[in-house]
């Protein structure tokens, strides 16, 4: 892959969705082989993206992050880079310290989802700000906007006693405006908190017109909030002539995804787990693999004088074993496959669609193996006492049969209920039906032990389903295969059998009907 299209390529991977993931600045530049020539591509697009802002509202010196997103085209369903919205809504609630309120009696309501660009929710921080009349308050609830403050304050002072000395000069009144006006147009040019008469506003400076400045900023923020986030998605941002690391960027999009999952007010992990299920189904040596290695800085581009630290240093590895655990704890995620389907003649919406219908599974009713079946265990009696060893292999079979079915193309799936919680049903057009065990305990995320996989015919699977584990086990329509070897091969031979003229559909709504098998 050329380095004139990598970012490209690497975003538009996968299920086209859309994925409001951050890529922020420090994080692409460690990536970067040309770093300097990044640096001035993102410094050339941040200075046109302000000067668009500046248009909408007048920022004063308020920085905003680099961040970049990701932007889908609704028609085209082409991925591309713009700055991110959420980056921008971040700043502000940066600066209105909105996530570091230690005096609110209910601080989960203000407990930002940053999903949801709902600028409304920075009302009352607004609304605070011109309540603030002394330093004490401001210095304690806006700690950022303080800094800001005393910068000023130190600027005045200056101006202040700049103003004095050209006063007690002996210099004629004209003399002095003159002079006075020449150092406002110099400072103009310079200063970065110096707005108008530069000598009126060092008399009247106090925290209280402070605060009922920047307050008026954050009001015409949200109120345009519509418009400078429209602003922001207008303009992409190429880094096709840039030399990136592929594989370090790969790398870098997985830890993106891995860290929307982590975040516990993001309920639609779903969408999030197809990158990653990709990325390692591309190259599944990924699992195990120590390189390369990224790492993350704990840098905040509001606060460079902070320095850098590294927030969490990453590798192919470290990221499968925390994506193993979140699919093992969540049985509702699905690994599903979708390179087969293609969604070039879809637009976004119906892409949504799609992907809802394909995920809706079924509860079922059924009885296969009695509470007192002991599960055959997949581990060797020479591994018994290694406990370690014992479920680090289940959680590897766990993933290998999840990986393995959402490979597959089944008619429909079903769940099992009461006694057969934990197992999952793949029903085939050839009406075949192979159940599988997932979990030994689904509500504790506990993973089955090996237990052996079942199949039958879909017209015998409501009559099977409520015999006793002996009369099951003895009546030859139900098969079994054991999760050794080549089991995967097993199953798959079974399943791209012919079937007997059979119509899965119809057998499905009868059971349906008779409630053994219920719509989720």
């Amino acid at each position: 892959m050329s380095n004139t299209n990598i970012m490209d390529k690497i975003i538009n991977k996968g299920v086209p969705i859309s994925t409001p993931i951050t890529l922020r600045y420090c994080d692409l530049y460690g990536i970067c082989n040309d770093k300097i020539k990044f640096e001035t591509t993102i410094d050339n697009a941040t200075k046109r993206r302000n000067e668009k802002i500046s248009e909408i509202v007048d920022m004063k010196d308020l920085q905003i992050y680099r961040s970049l997103g990701i932007k889908i085209n609704p028609e085209t369903l082409k991925k591309e880079l713009v700055f991110s919205s959420i980056a921008f809504l971040s700043s502000i609630l940066k600066y209105l310290n909105y996530n570091n309120i230690n005096y609110i009696e209910n601080e989960d309501d203000f407990l930002f989802d940053y999903t949801n660009l709902d600028f409304e929710v920075l009302r009352p921080r607004v609304k605070r700000l011109r309540q603030i009349n002394d330093t004490h308050k401001l210095k304690k609830e806006f700690p950022l906007l303080y800094e800001r403050y005393t910068k000023a304050q130190d600027a005045y002072k200056k101006i202040k006693t700049l103003e004095d000395k050209i006063n007690k000069s002996t210099l004629d009144k004209k003399s002095k405006e003159k002079m006075k006006q020449d150092i406002i147009n110099q400072l103009r040019e310079k200063a970065e908190v110096c707005f108008g008469n530069i000598f009126d506003e060092a008399r009247n400076f106090n925290v209280k017109k402070f605060c009922m400045s920047y307050a008026e900023t954050f009001e015409k923020i949200i109120d345009k909030s519509d418009e400078i986030c429209e602003l922001l998605d207008e303009e992409t941002i190429s880094l096709d002539d840039i030399s990136l690391d592929k594989e370090k960027l790969e790398l870098y999009l997985a830890y993106c995804f891995i860290d929307r999952i982590r975040d516990d007010i993001d309920k639609d992990k779903q969408k999030y787990v197809y990158y990653l299920a990709n990325y390692y189904k591309e190259n599944p040596e990924r699992k195990n693999s120590p390189t390369p290695i990224i790492e993350i800085p704990d840098f905040d581009g509001l606060n460079p004088k902070k320095g850098i630290k590294v927030k969490e240093t990453v590798s192919p590895q470290s990221i499968y074993q925390e994506f193993r655990k979140f699919i093992i704890d969540n049985p509702t995620i699905q690994l599903l496959d979708f390179n087969d389907v293609d969604f070039s003649k879809m637009t976004l919406p119906e892409v949504e669609v799609f992907i809802e219908e394909y995920l809706k599974t079924f509860k079922a009713n059924w009885e296969i193996i009695p509470k007192d079946h002991k599960p055959e265990d997949v581990i060797g009696p020479n591994q018994a006492n290694n406990r370690v060893i014992d479920y680090e292999r289940l959680n590897e079979l766990f993933m290998e049969k999840k990986e393995f079915y959402s490979s597959l193309d089944p008619f429909m799936c079903i769940k099992g209920k009461k006694t057969f919680a934990g197992y999952i049903g793949y029903i085939f057009t050839n009406g075949l039906v192979v159940l599988d065990k997932f979990y030994d305990n689904p509500k504790k995320g506990k993973v089955s032990k090996g237990d052996a996989i079942y199949y039958m015919d879909v017209q015998d699977f409501y009559e099977l389903s409520r015999y006793p584990k002996k009369e099951l086990m003895k009546n030859e329509k139900v098969k079994r295969v054991i999760h050794r070897g080549n089991w995967q091969d097993e199953i798959m031979r079974v399943i791209n059998k012919t079937g007997d003229g059979m119509q899965t559909s119809e057998e499905m709504k009868k059971l349906i009907y008779k409630k053994e098998v219920e719509e989720e």
